[in-house]
């Protein structure tokens, strides 16, 4: 069902002449660590080229390109440990979602393992960020809907913690760092990165992106 509706929006010729057009396939930037466009394949178009390896994924129409990375219950995708993901003070991590459903526990959209998330939780954009000071765990105001398309992003300056849901922020939390580097498990998209390994998430994703930087919110 999921490829269907995918490749029904690409079909009726839909486009969506709005502000986030302007970030179509884009892998470069002050600060960016690491860029998955999943664009056929899950390269990363960053320069550090933290490539990852998949199992169980699909492809079918995008958002912010012309292919996303379509997941289900057997889908993984994974990066291997490495320092790059180390981020410790400013942080952003982004990318778009088309959710099938909202299971009532969380599914991460990206997990760097017991560091920093973001995903779905009870309907609602959900993150963490592990804290020198304590985790930080923010739940998004604004009911998502499923079947279309949201841009998300996790992000940290050094002082708050803010989910942002389509260019607008949804939730902040004070938030003293740094950031504890202590997971050995890699990162994971569409999945938990760590030994909890709670259900996986159920739709589409397309370019995840990490940022050395908290971006401004007129650049989600």
């Amino acid at each position: 069902m999921k490829s269907l509706a995918l490749l029904a929006v690409a079909a009726c010729g839909r486009i969506d002449f709005d502000r986030y057009d302007a970030r179509v396939a884009t892998c470069t930037g002050n600060a960016l660590v690491a860029c998955w466009k999943l664009d056929g394949n899950t390269l990363d178009s960053a320069a550090t080229a933290l490539d990852a390896t998949s199992s169980g994924l699909m492809f079918g129409a995008g958002r912010a390109d012309d292919r996303a990375g379509v997941f289900g219950s057997a889908t993984r995708v994974d990066i291997p440990e490495t320092t790059a993901l180390d981020i410790t003070d400013a942080l952003t991590v982004e990318g778009w979602i088309f959710a099938d459903g909202f299971p009532n526990n969380t599914e991460f959209a990206f997990d760097n393992d017991n560091q920093y998330d973001i995903g779905i939780g009870g309907g609602h954009l959900s993150g963490a960020i592990v804290l020198a000071s304590g985790a930080r765990l923010p739940i998004g105001a604004t009911p998502l809907t499923t079947g279309v398309w949201h841009h998300i992003a996790l992000r940290f300056d050094g002082t708050t913690v803010d989910l942002v849901l389509d260019g607008v922020v949804d939730a902040s939390l004070a938030a003293g760092g740094p950031i504890l580097v202590g997971g050995s498990n890699g990162s994971r998209i569409g999945g938990d990165a760590g030994v909890l390994q709670v259900p996986p998430f159920i739709g589409a994703i397309d370019e995840v992106k990490i940022w050395r930087r908290a971006l401004a919110t007129n650049e989600l």
